[in-house]
């Protein structure tokens, strides 16, 4: 009876226990962390979804997101813009391909005709240089044209009378030749006589000389032994001189050693006191500098601001100088082009009567062919199609006013006058454009200390606040919190840097058909935007 009623105390204050059980619970520390709208996480989750939850993909998805982010803030453009310009490029792309075709296909038709009318006109050139060659070989043997016409009469006689003119030429060519042999050998046969006449005579001289002279051999001889041992006297004493002229040699170069020494020691010395003199100053500038360097440490970060800016524009105006250096570059080259093809054709109208200034560009524009084809120079690029087009046809005007008689038609040579004359307005649009490039260039780097500060100051005055459709202004609440902005004013063209509000305060704004009016610094005037487009400037859309 005692263990029951035990166990049955037990199982009452174990069920009496379970009925007022405590709990205690503790409220979890709650994490700050970022809180998306349910539509947005609605979104995100359909995204994943598409994408098959899968990291990689997801990871792509992101990188090319950021970079597409990247463009935009680069360039200030949106998506569709940026995909608008590329397929804006692409078709002119295309259109500019064929164009250039167009223009490689006409070329290639010029230079046929070209062809055909320098091989007409070489033709034309042999037949006349050989007439002329004819000519000067008849004036060389004293002939004329009617001395030729006799003796083509003469030739058609004997072949009239069925005789072998040539034979008849042969024989009497022949007995030409053998009458010339034979007066040349008499010619020869005199001028032997004369000769043993004279040879004879010289003999006979020489003889009567060698009587008179032979009592002298004797004195000779002893006149010979006297020289030779004057001559050998002379070359011992020519050898003390050089050994005397040696030794005086090697003495001056000691003497000039020991100068050379003393010299250089108060050289040294003062060069020491020079080097310590500027090594002093030298230390007295770094302390400076240093002086200078703690004070620029101290300086606000506005400072960054300008220095990148003004890296900026000297950026751009470094662009602009070279543009303006590859296009004088082109004009230089197709003046010198132009000028070579010119003195080639002041040659081929008249070989005899050139320049000597055409022959020299000529010469030289040859001599750099020869050099960038045997490698010692570089190849130019090629051309532009603009470039190459007017080349082609400042080349047709030089060339076809000379040929425009005899092959080319009255209306081609019409049509390159005139494309000649849009050459030369197309020259001066050039000019022009260069010139405004400079003064650009001028204005830019005079501006280039000043801007900075100006746009400062138009981010300091410029305004940004909120408009009711019923047109009352009131302030945004989380401007000062939220991201920067630069912002183009529509009426000076001026960009300032603005805040903008959250975007939680803007999408409430475009829920009641709100708009943000911006206030100008620079121009004070004012115009609204929609918060829906600031929206999707923010997003990105």
């Amino acid at each position: 009876m005692t263990e029951k009623e035990g166990e049955k105390e037990r199982e009452e204050s174990k069920t009496f226990n379970e009925e007022f059980e405590v709990v205690i619970a503790i409220p979890e520390a709650r994490k700050p962390g970022l809180v998306l709208p349910e539509d947005k996480m609605k979104e995100l989750i359909e995204l994943l979804d598409s994408l098959g939850w899968d990291k990689r993909t997801l990871q792509r998805y992101v990188n090319h997101a950021l970079r597409l982010r990247k463009l935009e803030k680069e360039y200030h453009k949106t998506y569709t813009t940026l995909v608008r310009d590329y397929e804006k490029l692409s078709r002119e792309e295309v259109k500019t391909r064929y164009a250039i075709q167009q223009l490689i296909e006409k070329r290639k038709k010029i230079e046929e005709d070209l062809k055909l009318y320098m091989e007409q006109y070489n033709i034309t050139l042999e037949t006349t240089k050989k007439i002329i060659s004819i000519l000067e070989e008849l004036k060389k043997n004293g002939l004329d044209l009617e001395d030729l016409n006799r003796a083509t009469k003469f030739l058609k006689n004997l072949k009239d009378q069925k005789y072998d003119a040539d034979k008849i030429i042969l024989y009497v060519s022949k007995c030409e030749d053998l009458s010339l042999e034979l007066d040349k050998i008499n010619r020869e046969l005199l001028e032997a006589r004369e000769s043993l006449h004279k040879i004879i005579q010289e003999r006979e001289n020489l003889d009567n000389l060698l009587k008179e002279e032979y009592g002298l051999i004797d004195g000779l001889k002893n006149l010979k032994n006297d020289i030779e041992r004057l001559s050998t006297e002379r070359d011992s004493i020519l050898s003390e001189l050089s050994r005397y002229r040696e030794e005086v040699e090697k003495l001056r170069k000691e003497i000039e050693e020991l100068i050379n020494i003393k010299f250089d020691i108060n050289e040294v010395n003062r060069l020491l006191q020079e080097k310590r003199g500027e090594l002093e100053d030298l230390k007295k500038k770094v302390e400076a500098l240093k002086h200078e360097l703690s004070e620029l440490i101290g300086v606000e970060a506005s400072t960054k601001e300008i220095l990148s800016r003004h890296r900026e524009l000297l950026g751009k105006v470094e662009m602009l100088e070279k543009d303006i250096m590859n296009k004088e570059s082109l004009i230089d080259l197709l003046d010198g082009e132009m000028a070579a093809a010119y003195s080639i054709l002041k040659l081929l109208q008249d070989p005899e009567g050139g320049a000597i200034e055409d022959l020299e560009l000529l010469s030289q524009h040859i001599q750099k062919l020869i050099k960038v084809k045997k490698g010692e120079a570089i190849a130019q690029k090629p051309l532009e199609p603009y470039f190459l087009e007017r080349v082609r046809k400042t080349l047709i005007d030089l060339i076809m006013p000379y040929l425009k008689k005899d092959f080319v038609p009255r209306w081609v040579f019409e049509r390159v006058e005139k494309e000649l004359k849009l050459l030369s307005e197309k020259k001066i649009a050039l000019e022009e454009e260069i010139a405004s490039l400079r003064r650009s260039i001028d204005e830019k780097s005079r501006m280039e200390t000043s801007r900075p500060v100006e746009d400062k100051k138009i981010e300091a005055q410029s305004i940004l606040t909120a408009v009711s459709s019923e047109g009352a202004t009131v302030e945004l609440k989380t401007i000062a919190e939220g991201k920067k902005a630069r912002m183009t004013c529509i009426y000076c063209r001026e960009q300032t840097i603005v805040n903008l509000p959250f975007e939680s305060e803007l999408e409430e704004l475009s829920s009641k058909n709100w708009k943000l009016r911006f206030k100008c610094g620079k121009c004070n005037k004012t115009y609204d935007i929609p918060a829906d487009i600031i929206l999707k400037k923010i997003r990105g859309e």
